[in-house]
């Protein structure tokens, strides 16, 4: 089954096709994830490295849930990686509206 995270159409999309064929789920790891791109916006107009690494894989899980919720022992893994250490304030659009200063990964610290 074909899924580009950086769509939510190919997201519901791939949920349907999972639902069709399987009752359950017994994991899901979430891993994709995009870094130093030049900048650029998913189909869906997020930009492309805050879509793909973090909403899709909110849309995806929670399309998944019900699959998940009604597999016994199920896990949700997601992946990160220590680049939010990394970086310098710079000038970013933020879903193409306006620009702010935010460094590249460590603006996004939780």
């Amino acid at each position: 089954m074909a899924l580009d995270l950086g769509s939510f159409a190919s997201i519901r999309s791939f949920s349907e096709q999972l639902h069709e064929r399987s009752d359950r789920l017994d994991g899901l790891l979430n891993n994709a994830g995009t870094m130093f791109t030049p900048y650029g916006t998913t189909e869906d107009e997020l930009e492309q490295q805050t879509g793909v690494n973090h909403f899709e894989h909110f849309l995806l899980t929670g399309l998944l849930l019900d699959r998940l919720l009604a597999t016994e022992g199920s896990r949700v893994v997601n992946l990160s990686s220590s680049s939010h250490r990394m970086g310098h304030p710079v000038q970013v659009g933020c879903s193409g509206k306006g620009r702010r200063r935010q460094a590249p990964v460590g603006g996004l610290r939780a």
